[in-house]
């Protein structure tokens, strides 16, 4: 900028008082003030995210699927077409061979199927040990289901099968080549065939389908879709079943509801910012006023030499944003681990049943970083205003004190608990702003917990079923496992 008076460019002028300014006082507590709003942003957010990334990924593994929508019973014609189009990212297939039967998978139900790699990744049975099928008599499964049936989870174990088509029973011997942990939530299990075996044992559908299919299903495929965007998956995904008339087969993963803004959801994530953003602004506003009416002659001076209001505001700024590279990486730093240390207590106090998941988003540290300097900029405008608006006169004789007319002197024992009285008395609106700063913490802190404690998960589970356990017999399971396969 030129300045009005001289119209030289002062900028450099500007940054040196800046700097000379920093050099001049002590600037620890405002650096730990910025820090402070910085980790506490910083934290919310990772805890924020990563436990919504947790329970999403719970809802994805009791669902099956990380795939944003699915297609069911479809033929090979049917499904080539739709892998085709344009709308669709990414896609993975399974052909349905049959169910498992025996004594092992009465409390387990499993189900038999070839499975692609992108398939197999999407629905969490992509082995950690070993590798998928290969070779005609070679399987895949998860642990759970090698637990059912007294095997050990090693590849190379001989697992002697019988398991049910629609048109035949087959009872064959299969060489374990990939295992998994599989999930205990699921309401089935799955077995993974090699291609060569499923072509023998069920043949893939060709041509036409309309939907109705035999109890199995064998030879039909299921598919799984990832597309675009995560954004109205419901409308992309109907806007491209629907040209192949398979609208009325398509299913959306429920779990992606949260990627749809919800303001109930959001509620709290915006209680929380609200309480960091007026603590960090009472805290930064106070560091930065005890900092300009330390400085306030030094301000009168610059004034006395000329320089404008906008000028000093600069000056103010300018300090404001040096202290702010110190301050919000080391907020950056602190607040993330912190909020990983939080979250497993939180993730525990809610339920057992979700995994910890820490995400490490750049978004995390985006949002903070800009709520921080919001945050120092605001709390920096009154200080500002401040010291651009002293005369160099008030500044030479400014003496911080009240605004109440002085009292009549009385002699009394002088104690230190007068003393601070005394100096409490001496700028009322500034101990109120400290008291408010100091209160906030506290209100945050108990805000989180009450919202965590809060959780009911007894409330969450009678959501979706109505018992602890069932007692039934084999054949009731069996006609459960049945209609599921048909859904």
């Amino acid at each position: 900028m030129n300045d009005i008076l001289f119209g030289n460019n002062n900028r450099s002028v500007l940054k040196l008082l800046a700097k000379r300014s920093l050099k001049a006082s002590k600037n620890t507590i405002a650096v730990l003030a910025v820090m402070l709003a910085t980790l506490l942003f910083t934290s919310l957010f990772t805890i924020a995210v990563s436990l919504e990334t947790a329970m999403q990924e719970s809802n994805m593994r009791t669902i099956g699927t990380s795939a944003h929508a699915g297609v069911k019973r479809l033929s090979w014609d049917e499904y080539e077409r739709l892998s085709a189009d344009a709308g669709v990212r990414d896609v993975g297939y399974s052909v349905i061979i049959g169910n498992a039967v025996g004594d092992s998978f009465y409390k387990t139900p499993t189900e038999l199927r070839y499975g692609d790699t992108a398939y197999a990744d999407l629905t969490f049975n992509f082995p950690d040990t070993g590798r998928l099928p290969e070779q005609r008599n070679e399987i895949a499964t998860s642990r759970i289901v090698l637990a059912a049936m007294g095997l050990p989870d090693e590849i190379g174990t001989q697992v002697e099968l019988t398991f049910v088509t629609d048109t035949d029973t087959v009872t064959d011997t299969f060489t374990l080549c990939g295992i998994w942990d599989g999930d205990a939530v699921a309401y089935r299990q799955t077995m993974l065939l090699s291609r060569e075996y499923t072509e023998q044992v069920a043949p893939v559908i060709y041509g036409e389908t309309d939907g109705s299919t035999p109890p199995v299903g064998t030879g039909y495929i299921d598919c799984v879709m990832m597309m675009p965007t995560e954004w109205n998956i419901e409308k992309q995904a109907f806007e491209v079943t629907s040209k192949y008339g398979l609208e009325e087969r398509v299913s959306i993963n429920d779990a992606y509801g949260t990627a749809t803004v919800d303001l109930s959801s959001l509620l709290p994530l915006v209680a929380g910012i609200a309480v960091i953003f007026t603590a960090g602004y009472l805290l930064i506003y106070n560091v930065f006023y005890i900092s300009i009416a330390q400085d306030i002659r030094f301000y009168g001076m610059l004034k006395t030499l000329g320089t404008t209001e906008g000028q000093i505001r600069k000056i103010v700024y300018k300090k404001a944003i040096k202290l702010s590279l110190i301050g919000i990486p080391m907020g950056l730093l602190l607040g993330w681990p912190i909020g990983r240390l939080l979250l497993p207590f939180i993730v525990n106090m809610l339920t057992d049943d979700i995994r910890v998941v820490t995400t490490v988003n750049p978004m995390i540290f985006l949002v903070a970083i800009v709520l921080s300097l919001s945050t120092v900029f605001v709390s920096c405008r009154k200080p500002a205003a401040l010291a651009a608006k002293v005369s160099p006169i008030e500044a030479l004789r400014y003496v911080e004190q009240t605004e109440e007319k002085k009292k009549q002197r009385r002699s009394r024992h002088i104690s230190t608990a007068m003393m601070a009285q005394n100096n409490l008395g001496r700028n009322k609106k500034k101990v109120t702003i400290v008291t408010l700063s100091f209160a906030l913490g506290i209100v945050l802190l108990n805000s989180v917990y009450t919202y965590v404690t809060s959780f009911d998960f007894e409330k969450f589970v009678a959501d979706f079923s109505l018992t602890d356990f069932t007692v039934s017999v084999k054949c009731y399971t069996k006609v459960v496992t049945e209609v599921a396969n048909k859904i």
